[in-house]
């Protein structure tokens, strides 16, 4: 367990007073001023039409300070030949899901529902994810206790 200080020197790591330990920096948790002051991060306000202030918007991995809100859509394959063995991992699917989950982890994700409607946080810069499933008759869902990333609405198409 790192204290304060030198868990604070490491660039990539950062002082939870919460959980009372040094985790891994995430540029979506810093204020403004922390935020400015790290030359990883980049701080993207809000757009002027949103009526919410000049000190207003919010913080973002500098290599996503200049994108677009987006919405974006992946397609994944849910036929018989998913469930089989993919190189060490036993099942293609699970294996897919663990990928795309790490990689969802690491995306500025706006954390809003499925429910809600399309661009509805224009002007931000963060992103949302859909993973639809084509083919094959069975829905494949990650085993139990395998993703610890935010909420994710599952919506029958």
């Amino acid at each position: 367990l790192k204290d304060t200080p030198t868990c604070n020197a490491d660039s990539d790591c950062m002082w939870d007073d919460g959980k009372k330990k040094c985790v891994e920096k995430n540029c979506n948790d810093l204020a403004k001023c922390p935020c400015v002051e790290d030359p990883k991060c980049f701080w993207k306000a809000s757009s002027a039409g949103s009526g919410s202030g000049s000190g207003s918007g919010s913080c973002v991995k500098n290599s996503y300070g200049e994108c677009p809100t987006m919405d974006v859509v992946l397609l994944v394959d849910g036929s018989a030949s998913m469930s089989q063995s993919f190189g060490h991992h036993p099942h293609g699917f699970f294996a897919l899901m663990e990928m795309l989950g790490d990689w969802m982890k690491k995306l500025p994700l706006n954390g809003e529902a499925a429910s809600v409607g399309a661009a509805s946080q224009a002007g931000t810069g963060k992103v949302r994810v859909a993973v639809v499933q084509f083919s094959g008759r069975q829905q494949f869902f990650s085993p139990p206790n395998t993703w610890s990333g935010p909420v994710v609405d599952s919506v029958a198409v």
